[in-house]
């Protein structure tokens, strides 16, 4: 029997890397985020990031940058469970 390798990815924390105001996001009369409709991210936030993070008004998505993207395309190229969004980038 094959034995196949599963990973568990858990990024720990949130970012702050949204460009606000480009970015649809919605917020309670508090001024509480309840969610972020269209994501648009700021180029000079995103210099510093790991490969896999959250948004710090998301927290529940997880975002991939561009080399992970490229790399996971080439090792494995059919991969049918990964739902890859593009973000623009501003």
């Amino acid at each position: 029997m094959e034995k196949k390798n599963y990973f568990y990815i858990n990024p720990l924390g949130s970012f702050d890397c949204l460009d606000k105001e480009e970015s649809v996001i919605k917020y309670n009369s508090e001024g509480k985020v309840i969610a972020v409709r269209h994501f648009v991210f700021d180029q000079k936030k995103m210099a510093t990031l790991p490969d896999i993070f959250r948004v710090k008004e998301s927290e529940k998505k997880y975002f991939i940058n561009q080399r992970l993207v490229d790399e996971i395309k080439r090792r494995l190229p059919n991969v049918t469970n990964l739902n890859l969004e593009t973000i623009e980038v501003v």
